[in-house]
């Protein structure tokens, strides 16, 4: 797969599944914004991405909030001039909390819904505007255990 000179936001790239899509598109040549709602682990998979030589951004994000996931694409487009690939990586499977309770209540499905679904919704909206404007653009949603 060659993916040189794309530009590829992950969100949910801080760990696990979404970190390893981040590694393997830089490996293929993409610059790749490293999007989580952790700080610090989105700035250290984006430091080690280009201690081994690639291109990679740290962004902050929280996917259930327009304006931040507005403030990710933004933020690549800044950097990196476009956006080609979004990868709707982020997601939950517990809400904080969750294990300490015998059951799920309302507001554990609220923040469930909000990241799994809402927020792969709004991460789309932001993304598929740049893309428009340059009549280009894949998206891929990720599920696993959530």
């Amino acid at each position: 797969m060659d993916l040189n000179g794309k530009i590829a936001i992950v969100t949910g790239a801080g760990r696990g599944i979404g970190r390893a899509i981040a590694e393997k598109m830089a490996e293929y040549g993409a610059k790749v914004v490293v999007a989580d709602l952790a700080v610090d682990t989105v700035v250290r998979v984006a430091d080690e991405l280009t201690q081994d030589g690639h291109e990679a951004e740290a962004i902050a994000v929280d996917v259930t909030r327009a304006s931040s996931v507005d403030r990710m694409v933004r933020g690549t487009v800044a950097r990196f001039g476009q956006v080609d690939i979004l990868v709707n990586n982020a997601g939950i499977y517990a809400a904080p909390g969750w294990e300490d309770r015998n059951r799920p209540n309302d507001r554990d499905w609220d923040m469930i819904y909000s990241v799994n679904v809402k927020g792969v919704s709004k991460a789309t909206d932001a993304a598929v505007r740049q893309m428009r404007r340059r009549q280009y653009g894949k998206i891929i949603n990720i599920a696993s255990g959530a």
